[in-house]
């Protein structure tokens, strides 16, 4: 119901009980003085005139109401349903340039806030909107959740906050509805599990995450949440089986060059069941991650994550399972690189070569997958190629010059400069040895 019908509705209602209150005494001076045939029929008159406006301004009331409640949860034109959308990562860049995490943090979380709020989500169609607006900056958050991040406590438990405000503006939504919602519901569902997963640095509970699989998937229409949906069911099967591997060899960070070599000399010992439960579920981050791919298409910055993952997945199939060419996580992996470096290009040239947070965001992933990239190689003894240069197996000659390796990540990230450190060792080692 509209505000000015309801100001109306109440003036009205003041009227009839004013009117109400006023025929008494009206009603006894015409008796007084017309006598009491004509006070009946003035009486009746008058009763059937406000029992047909009463009936009037009921028949109104219900009828702005239902065009009320069909304004609030009607869908029609809403951003979650079209399939052609794509993210605008220049926008996000030049909206979020901020010089530190703090900072960009700050602004984040008041978008997200004043969009979530009564008066901007007070509409299937506003919150739909602002619902895909979330999923199109959710690359960010890991940074604000990076354990270097000194506020990443307190960012997640803003961020619990706003997850927190976004399901009382849809259950008001849902509380008056008359019509398939599911959309928002399942969207709502994703995003929820998104920020369990990108959390898991901190908190290690994978369980929460698992209402990845909870969502139906296949109703979702818009190419970019599809694709953030495939990237991070891909993602879920990916950590479970770093997690079977974790558990039965009893180690930690995957991308490691000890770890690696540790893992690939004593697979041997896994069980049958561990093999299979990796089996199963590596088929499953491939699967996720081509049809993550196929969405994504027309979206470079999404690119550069799904390669990057999809060249993890063919090389632990390689090296667990023997099932994958060693070309293959070699071909994913530079054109991951070649996607972060065109990406970090691309960002700097938004933002005119300012120092923002997000832009070294970008630029870490940009290290972290060339570093890894080397520290797959070493592991396994491979050379190490890319477009341009190839570090040759066992001396890697020229790799301490690399510019990733050779000059010091400063950015609050984690993890870099420890690949760093080792693949300096590494390399210097093989020299001294030779």
């Amino acid at each position: 119901m509209n505000k000015l019908f309801k100001y109306k509705f109440k003036l009205t209602m003041i009227f009839i009980v004013v009117f109400i209150i006023l025929t008494g005494p009206t009603l006894t001076f015409l008796s007084l003085r017309y006598g009491e045939m004509n006070t009946i029929d003035f009486m009746v008159s008058i009763t059937s005139i406000s029992i047909a406006f009463i009936a009037l301004i009921v028949a109104l009331s219900t009828y702005f109401s239902i065009d009320s409640v069909n304004n609030i949860t009607k869908m029609e034109g809403n951003i979650l349903e079209n399939d052609d959308y794509s993210t605008s990562i220049a926008e996000i860049a030049r909206k979020y340039d901020q010089n530190t995490a703090d900072e960009t943090a700050e602004a984040v979380f008041n978008d997200l806030e004043n969009r979530f709020s009564k008066r901007n989500s007070n509409t299937a169609v506003k919150l739909a909107n602002n619902l895909q607006a979330f999923i199109d900056i959710i690359v960010v958050f890991p940074s604000l959740f990076d354990t270097k991040n000194k506020k990443h406590e307190s960012n997640m438990e803003r961020m619990q906050s706003l997850l927190n405000q976004i399901d009382k503006r849809i259950n008001s939504i849902l509380t008056v509805s008359v019509g398939n919602l599911t959309l928002i519901e399942e969207t709502q569902k994703l995003i929820k599990a998104i920020i369990y997963y990108q959390k898991l640095a901190t908190t290690h509970n994978l369980r929460p995450v698992a209402e990845l699989l909870e969502v139906k998937g296949s109703i979702i229409k818009n190419s970019v949440t599809r694709t953030v949906y495939y990237n991070y069911v891909g993602l879920f099967s990916l950590k479970k089986v770093f997690q079977e591997v974790q558990n039965q060899l009893n180690v930690h960070d995957v991308n490691e060059i000890e770890t690696i070599e540790y893992i690939i000399e004593n697979k041997s010992t896994l069980s049958r069941k561990s093999l299979e439960i990796i089996s199963i579920y590596l088929q499953e981050a491939e699967s996720s991650f081509e049809r993550a791919n196929e969405n994504s298409l027309n979206d470079f910055m999404w690119q550069s994550f799904i390669k990057y993952n999809q060249a993890r997945v063919y090389f632990w199939k390689q090296h667990l399972l023997n099932s994958e060419p060693e070309e293959t996580w070699k071909e994913y992996m530079n054109e991951a690189i070649y996607a972060r470096k065109r990406l970090s290009l691309f960002i700097d040239d938004v933002v005119d070569g300012k120092d923002t947070h997000l832009k070294n965001h970008f630029l870490y992933q940009e290290y972290i997958a060339s570093l890894v990239n080397f520290n797959y190689a070493i592991a396994t003894q491979q050379d190490i190629t890319n477009p341009h240069h190839t570090y040759s197996y066992p001396s890697y000659i020229g790799l301490s010059n690399h510019p990733y390796v050779r000059e010091d990540f400063t950015m609050p990230f984690s993890r870099i400069a420890r690949y760093q450190e080792r693949i300096r060792e590494r390399a210097n080692s093989v020299l001294v040895e030779n």
